[in-house]
């Protein structure tokens, strides 16, 4: 009879611990990283051009889709790769972009990799799918 009250004991605080789970804002955020994509609104400013690539400063001004808890980014255009860089220069003039983005791979320890997109704060490589 102590096994069973005892096994019963158990379930019971693993049932209201896997609840607590759905209701806890850190789990929330947690789960929100899980977004394989993520599509930003971007006002753009010409950074420094590298020998590979140029640094664009953007500024978010829209999360569409995902979740990101930033207000900028260091975006990272290879040279000569997909013509991002052309598309790019030409919105420079009203400095407007959304941008979609895939995630690449975490827990990323530089601020750039060679890819076309960026790494956040939290490690994730988020590398472009779609430009407009």
């Amino acid at each position: 009879m102590f096994i069973v009250k005892f096994f019963l004991i158990i379930l019971t605080a693993s049932f209201i611990a896997c609840k607590a789970g759905e209701t806890n804002p850190e789990v929330k955020s947690e789960k929100k990283m899980e977004n394989k994509t993520l599509t930003l609104q971007l006002k753009l400013t010409q950074g420094e051009s590298l020998s590979y690539g140029t640094v664009y400063l953007g500024e978010v001004t829209n999360v569409i889709d995902g979740a990101l808890e930033q207000d900028s980014i260091r975006l990272m255009i290879l040279a000569k790769k997909d013509g991002y860089a052309d598309v790019l220069d030409d919105k420079l003039k009203p400095n407007m972009v959304q941008i979609e983005f895939e995630k690449k791979m975490e827990n990323v320890e530089k601020s750039f990799l060679p890819i076309n997109g960026f790494v956040d704060e939290r490690g994730i490589a988020w590398e472009i799918i779609k430009l407009e």
